[in-house]
This record gives structure tokens, C-alpha cells and sequence, in this order.
């Protein structure tokens, strides 16, 4: 099996992507959202689940 070196993964300094959301919201309502993973799951196209 050969063996994987971490040392010829490319490291990329600076992000690929980058965005910016600007929301009218309270930061009450902000935090409510953000600490609940089952609503967050809803927001991620990428996420699988959360508990």
C-alpha cells in the first residue's frame, strides 16, 4: 500500500473564496440561529447532519 506524504499536499496560504452577508437581524435572534446545529444543517449545502 503506498504511503500518503503530507509534505506533497499543495498548501494554499490565502483562501480560494471569500464572501461577505450582510443581515438585518438582532444579534439575539443571529445566536439563536447559530447555535443550533438542526437549523444550520438547513442553511449548509455541503453539511451532511448534525445532532
Amino acid at each position: 500500500m503506498p504511503v500518503l506524504r503530507l509534505s506533497l499536499i499543495p498548501r494554499f496560504p490565502d483562501p480560494a473564496a471569500t464572501g461577505t452577508v450582510a443581515i438585518r437581524i438582532t444579534p439575539a435572534d443571529a445566536y439563536r440561529v447559530v447555535s443550533d446545529p438542526p437549523v444550520m444543517i438547513r442553511l449548509a449545502e455541503e453539511a451532511h447532519r448534525a445532532r
